[in-house]
């Protein structure tokens, strides 16, 4: 409900990050068809439990459509996490 006012109000702006449920993005078909490498998603599992942080953005067009950053949303959704930090393209 709040993802919606704040679209409205033009509150989600290109160049910021902002923190959503996972559960408000929405993976394309594109996406949701690709299988992600096991070598890749474990560089990235290593890099986040060395550093704490996720080794690539997640970017979301206004419509909360997954742009980039598929392999991070897998992460996020493999460990659990509610919620994620995502920046939105102009």
């Amino acid at each position: 409900m709040f993802e919606n006012m704040k679209m409205a109000i033009g509150y989600y702006k290109s160049g910021n990050e902002f923190w959503i449920d996972i559960s408000k993005i929405h993976i394309s078909d594109e996406f949701a068809a690709k299988k992600v490498g096991w070598k890749k998603l474990q560089r990235k599992r290593d890099y986040f439990r060395n550093t704490g942080e996720f080794e690539s953005k997640v970017v979301l067009n206004n419509d909360f459509v997954l742009v980039d950053g598929y392999s991070t949303y897998c992460l996020v959704k493999e460990f659990g996490l509610g919620k994620l930090a995502v920046w939105f393209e102009d």
